[in-house]
């Protein structure tokens, strides 16, 4: 969780966050040499957590499938659009 002083500093330099929704997953975003953006997500946790809904049409890298909505605990995906 952030605290309210990340949260304006970041507001002040214009940075957005990955998502916007409130979640307890950690979500991390790479860039590939030819522009492809990648959004590693997992769930550091014991307990299911909902996938926010900006990644709800990206595709999981590692199943092939549309991503799910809720990650199971210490569950991984990898998406791109």
């Amino acid at each position: 969780m952030q605290s309210p002083l990340f949260d304006q500093i970041l507001e002040i330099i214009h940075i957005e966050p990955l998502a916007n929704e409130n979640n307890e997953l950690e979500i991390t975003k790479r860039i590939t040499e030819d522009g492809k953006e990648l959004y590693f997500i997992l769930n550091m946790s014991n307990d299911k957590r909902k996938l926010p809904d900006k990644f709800s049409a990206y595709q999981d890298l590692l199943t092939g499938k549309i991503a799910s909505q809720t990650l199971k605990a210490w569950d991984v995906e990898i998406l791109n659009k």
